[in-house]
């Protein structure tokens, strides 16, 4: 019967490796060289290399950085130690420098021991905010931008301040505004003016219902009016202004078909009067039966001869037959 024959290996490879961790650490780390080349030189497989590299804490480079290392995209300790330490540059420019992850630079610094720099946290006190955001109107960019922050952090630390944020409206005001003393070519707005004429209009059509307009005179009533100058405006003005007036305005024009009742014009520019005088029949203001349509030659001239005080019925009749017959007091 034939004996099994047995491979005989070399003494050194059935010898236990006792690799020292500088010596791996020098291979591996400076010298770059991969676990395949170094199982070579010590004529043991990779996965004996690995293990020693886990066993003295050496970081294993990933599957990317080992593909970048036989590109020639790696960094060595002196290099990485004189660009952030010596130069202190920051980790995203180093990375920039060698089109690399800034994550990888990270663990550079790791595999080679150097210390990394603690960022220093700004003092963002609500004073300084308050005067860069509110006083000097810098926007927030900016302000990121001279703390040497992110945009992010400004708006959060705003808003644990209570700094009420501005508008776009308001940001773009005035100056800061990119179209501010720029002149709109008159082509422009005879193009703007031009899609916004009758079908083109989106309100084309489209009429205010009567609940709608007094809400929105509603809204804007008294001091919360942009212009309001704190009741300063006389009672009568603001009944005469108001939108029950205006409302009674209009049924008396339509009623009177946008037709003068003393010379006969129609349409142009048309008042309503009050028959029974405004301040004596307050009970009257708003009845339509109380109001009549004059143009406005006619309306200025009843008020030129009669006065603008207590006028009366009789007053407006007579004033009436005098522009339809030329006759006053019944006289030629």
């Amino acid at each position: 019967m034939q004996k099994n024959s047995l491979k005989v290996l070399p003494i050194e490879a059935t010898k236990k490796l006792n690799l020292d961790k500088s010596i791996l650490y020098h291979l591996y780390v400076e010298e770059k060289k991969s676990s395949s080349e170094i199982a070579k030189i010590f004529n043991v497989s990779d996965v004996t290399i690995r293990k020693y590299l886990k066993k003295y804490n050496i970081p294993v480079r990933s599957v990317i950085e080992s593909h970048r290392l036989a590109q020639g995209k790696f960094i060595n300790k002196d290099t990485l130690y004189h660009l952030y330490i010596e130069e202190k540059k920051s980790t995203d420019k180093i990375a920039k420098m060698f089109n690399i992850s800034q994550p990888s630079v990270f663990r550079y610094l790791k595999i080679y021991n150097i210390p990394t720099r603690t960022k220093v946290k700004p003092q963002l006190s609500k004073e300084i905010l308050y005067r860069l955001y509110v006083e000097e109107e810098k926007p927030a960019t900016e302000i990121a931008k001279i703390l040497n922050v992110g945009k992010s952090t400004i708006l959060r630390r705003m808003e644990e301040f209570d700094i009420k944020r501005r508008t776009i409206s308001e940001s773009k005001r005035g100056e800061k505004n990119p179209y501010y003393g720029k002149p709109m070519p008159e082509e422009q707005k005879k193009k703007i003016s031009e899609s916004h004429k009758g079908e083109k209009n989106p309100n084309y059509g489209k009429h205010l219902s009567e609940e709608t307009k007094r809400k929105i005179s509603e809204k804007e009533k008294g001091e919360r009016h942009y212009n309001w100058k704190g009741g300063i405006t006389s009672e009568n003005i603001k009944i005469r202004n108001s939108n029950k007036m205006r409302l009674w305005r209009k049924k008396c024009l339509v009623r009177d078909n946008f037709t003068c009742k003393a010379c006969g014009k129609k349409g142009g520019k048309l008042n309503v009067h009050h028959i029974n005088n405004f301040s004596e029949f307050k009970e009257l203001r708003y009845k339509p039966s109380n109001g009549i349509t004059l143009c406005k030659e006619c309306h200025t001239k009843f008020h030129s001869i009669y006065g603008v005080r207590n006028n009366t019925k009789g007053q407006l009749e007579e004033f009436i037959n005098f522009v339809k017959h030329g006759v006053k007091n019944g006289k030629d």
